[in-house]
């Protein structure tokens, strides 16, 4: 069964709880009402036996529903028929079309499966398809404007000679769609490998040093692209690349125009999207039940500390790759980084943060000490002859820290950094909570005059009675 944006229970018409779209033992949605009742949702508070393999056949199901669907509907004329023409002058010499589960599985990542083109030069192109399973029932349109953002990003990275792959969406006057029922571009095949394994060694070795500085040097050529507008890049009706709404992994709505923006500075971006998130939870429909109070505190602390930040205030805007999970570096053999790819989420932000530390560059959130990879980076910078990008990477600790606490709200440590990062020496509380229960409560109290805060807390009293 694939993910809903209602819940799967029969006669419930509510919405599915936005950061679970979906059970991974049973593959089914649920709405806040149904999520945490364990006789509607068996799998909820289920223990598990240490070191034994959970059932994960609902899960194998789900995902061979969706690539036989992929494989049935591939239509390898089609692809050839698309690719040359948007390549003139060449031929497509063969499709690699799956004719199993296994081999499309091969090339499929979290949110993407892969087919491999082949010209008559040599020259090789992918067909990027995004993996609908886990879009919980989004709009088509919204599905759209999410592989028009990537093919713009990467374009516009391609055009200004930063290495990424070129991309091209399918063409409009195509006769016949590839796949009529997914949404995919093209892109370039990038040779290399994956480089987040060769980060995370214990120890800094010479290979390590080579990706730093070849990553240096490639921030220093996206330096040389900005932007008026804080968004994401997408089309003009003339095919113009342009800044247009922020596009993100979950629609802010499943109805037109689906995503919010463009804004005229990150800061806007931010407090625009955490009222979004806010609302969001005040109306059951974000987080888990027992998650919500201390999600929405998180956003109201966000928030508030956002609305203090020049910094943010600042342009021009630098894109940042919003999936840094570090796959998405491509090194060759000798560790230099070639490419960098998966481009879906990109956004515009301030150069602070674009150019601050990527995530596995830097020790856990909550510690403030350079690692060996980021005093590197600061050193090639220096040799490169832009001190000035070192310093963000000294500064950019507030940026890592908002991102991690937007994405998991409990850990008491992240919440006293991020607000040290942004306060510093104005911080009000001279002895930090030491539990998450301890930072509720003083956070409860200062944001005690917000409304929604005050419903959310009418109903966490009402689960106690």
């Amino acid at each position: 069964m694939a993910p809903s944006v209602t819940c799967s229970i029969q006669g419930c018409e509510q919405p599915t709880i936005i950061t679970r779209p979906f059970c991974t033992d049973c593959c089914k949605s649920h709405c806040w009402d149904h999520i945490e009742d364990s006789t509607t949702h068996p799998c909820f508070g289920r223990e598990r036996v240490p070191f034994q393999p959970r059932d994960e056949s609902e899960l194998i199901a789900f995902h061979t529903e969706e690539s036989l669907k992929i494989i049935q509907n591939l239509n390898s004329e089609a692809i050839k028929a698309e690719v040359e023409a948007l390549r003139p002058n060449h031929k497509c010499a063969v499709v690699h079309t799956p004719t199993t589960v296994d081999q499309l599985q091969q090339l499929t990542g979290g949110y993407n499966s892969h087919v491999i083109i082949e010209f008559d030069d040599g020259q090789k192109w992918v067909m990027r398809i995004r993996r609908r399973e886990w879009k919980k029932g989004h709009p088509e349109e919204a599905l759209r404007m999410n592989v028009l953002s990537e093919v713009a990003t990467m374009r516009a990275l391609s055009r200004a000679g930063i290495p990424a792959p070129n991309a091209w969406a399918p063409p409009n006057d195509s006769q016949a769609s590839a796949l009529p029922t997914h949404q995919y571009l093209y892109e370039e095949f990038c040779p290399g490998n994956d480089a987040h394994l060769l980060a995370l060694n214990f120890f800094f070795n010479e290979k390590e040093q080579i990706f730093v500085r070849s990553y240096a040097e490639w921030m220093i050529k996206l330096d040389s692209l900005s932007f008026d507008k804080v968004g994401s890049l997408t089309f003009s009706t003339e095919g113009e690349i342009v800044v247009g709404p922020l596009i993100e992994r979950e629609p802010h709505s499943h109805t037109e125009p689906y995503f919010i923006g463009p804004f005229n500075t990150a800061k806007e971006m931010f407090v625009a999207k955490m009222d979004v998130w806010m609302k969001e939870t005040v109306e059951k429909k974000r987080y888990l039940p027992s998650e919500e109070l201390v999600s929405y505190l998180m956003l109201l602390e966000a928030r508030a500390l956002v609305e203090g930040c020049k910094e943010m205030e600042q342009g021009p805007w630098y894109l940042k790759h919003t999936d840094e999970r570090g796959d998405h570096f491509w090194a060759n053999e000798k560790g230099e980084l070639v490419n960098i790819i998966d481009w879906e989420w990109a956004s515009l932000v301030s150069k602070g943060e674009a150019f601050a530390s990527p995530a596995l560059f830097v020790r856990i959130a909550s510690d403030d000490r350079l690692s060996e990879r980021e005093i590197a980076l600061i050193e090639a910078y220096e040799e490169l002859g832009r001190p000035d990008l070192g310093d963000h990477v000294r500064s950019g600790r507030k940026f890592r820290l908002l991102a991690e606490v937007m994405r998991t709200a409990d850990d008491v440590e992240n919440l006293n950094a991020l607000r040290q990062a942004f306060l510093g020496s104005t911080n009000d509380n001279a002895q930090p909570p030491e539990t998450i229960e301890e930072w509720v409560r003083i956070a409860t109290l200062r944001y005690s005059q917000d409304s929604g805060l005050a419903t959310i807390l009418s109903r966490a009293r009402a689960s106690l009675k």
